[in-house]
């Protein structure tokens, strides 16, 4: 990623965007195969009382959980976003950082 962002951070995005479009295509595809084949009891999962559930069971932890889901979630997009605006090497020590930290 870092060996093409020299060319122009719009060629970088228009790849990752036809790539990114192509892997939830096929993670769709290969997840309506697995709802065909082993059933619908997995979209259970979806309902709200599950999360009610957890919350009341991790106690005050709760919201440092929901926080660390959130931050693995978003940390791509933020990577991707600070290409334009940092330089490699400042992204490169901030992904180092936060690895090795454990958080």
């Amino acid at each position: 990623m870092f060996c093409i962002q020299r060319f122009g951070t719009d060629k970088l995005g228009y790849s990752l965007a036809s790539i990114i479009c192509l892997w939830f295509t096929l993670l769709s595809g290969i997840g309506l195969y697995n709802l065909f084949t082993y059933g619908w009891g997995v979209l259970r999962a979806f309902n709200p009382l599950h999360i009610v559930d957890y919350f009341k069971r991790r106690g005050k932890n709760w919201w440092i959980s929901l926080g660390e889901v959130v931050l693995c979630i978003t940390k791509a997009e933020a990577i991707f976003v600070d290409l334009g605006h940092f330089s490699v090497r400042a992204v490169q020590v901030n992904y180092l950082l936060h690895a090795t930290s454990g958080k």
